[in-house]
């Protein structure tokens, strides 16, 4: 059996790489192993689990053993290195399993989309759902807030790259939101189909209307003095 370990941040659209993995008759893909709200992240064997009996499995010493204990020949998951790192630290140093590192490049969109899912409680759309949120408020900025969130973002990645061992894929949001499901499939040593995207994005590519208008250009004058005046949109 092949396993793999997605390493990246919340926000940064893993849900699309993962949901359309599992498309793929080969590939099983679990979501967020240590979520503090495990009913819908894990799957295979384990999905017919309630949320409380999934608990008490993530807090067994052999929660790890089981999640790849699947019957697909490719079985993986999704975690952040701040969600255990005593186990992700064992997971990054384990040649035996792959590593996609995936990293959404516009860090103020990963920033706000976090913003909007926790004030609506919309975190994923299906391609069948409307593709407009409604009621989305106008957020505000705190550069100070952006700031701690780079600084996290960037230690987690540096982390990710300078710790990992064995195969490594680097991968962006870009990518996978143009669907390039091919470079997974074949680091996986897969033949080559079609994968449907299962998710949706959920606001437009204009990353500044995500703000009140009075923001935005002290937005756009902070993005100028970082290098990334790009990241008004995506």
């Amino acid at each position: 059996m092949l396993r793999f370990v997605i390493l990246s941040m919340a926000r940064s659209g893993t849900s699309l790489l993962s949901t359309t993995l599992n498309t793929h008759p080969a590939v099983l893909c679990h979501g967020e192993i240590f979520h503090k709200e495990p009913k819908w992240h894990l799957l295979g064997n384990l999905e017919h689990l309630s949320n409380e009996e999934k608990l008490a499995i993530q807090a067994s010493p052999d929660f790890v053993d089981r999640i790849y204990a699947q019957d697909r020949p490719i079985v993986g998951h999704k975690m952040w290195y701040d969600q255990n790192p005593t186990i992700c630290s064992i997971l990054m140093a384990d040649e035996n399993i792959l590593k996609i590192i995936y990293e959404r490049e516009n860090a103020l969109a990963q920033f706000s989309s976090g913003q909007l899912a926790k004030a609506t409680g919309v975190w994923n759309r299906a391609p069948s759902d409307e593709a407009k949120v409604e009621d989305a408020p106008m957020l505000r900025f705190s550069t100070s807030a952006f700031e701690k969130f780079i600084r996290f973002r960037t230690e987690t990645f540096d982390r990710y790259r300078t710790e990992t061992r064995g195969p490594v894929l680097s991968l962006t949001y870009r990518e996978i939101a143009n669907g390039r499901f091919d470079l997974v499939l074949n680091f996986f040593g897969q033949t080559q189909r079609e994968l449907k995207p299962q998710k949706q994005k959920l606001y437009t590519s204009d990353i500044l209307s995500r703000y009140a208008m009075e923001e935005h250009q002290a937005i756009r004058d902070y993005l100028t003095v970082i290098g990334h005046s790009d990241w008004v949109t995506e």
